[in-house]
């Protein structure tokens, strides 16, 4: 039953330890916040725009030529300087050897 009531906060998905994004399984308005697991532990971030689902938004500052982590892996290169909270998709990163 705990674990049906956790999973039932969660609305984004940290996939690797490493990972600088999470990426919402739902929208989430601006000023809302994103929720997703740290093993045991429900970890909460406020959107600072609207970020559609199954999009990524930043765990922390990401600075403009930094790496953007997912699955573990770098994913793209941030092109601008990424705030946490911030939606991050093709308006703020390249994909890796483009920039």
């Amino acid at each position: 039953m705990a674990a049906d009531f956790m999973t039932s906060q969660v609305n984004a998905i940290l996939i690797h330890e490493s990972d600088n994004v999470v990426t919402t399984l739902v929208e989430i308005p601006a000023g809302e916040c994103a929720r997703y697991r740290v093993q045991e532990e429900i970890v909460e971030i406020v959107a600072r725009e609207t970020i559609p689902a199954f999009h990524k938004i930043a765990l922390k500052n990401i600075p403009k030529m930094d790496p953007v982590r997912k699955y573990g892996e770098i994913m793209g290169q941030a092109i601008v300087d990424i705030r946490t909270g911030d939606h991050v998709h093709e308006h703020n990163i390249v994909s890796p050897g483009r920039a």
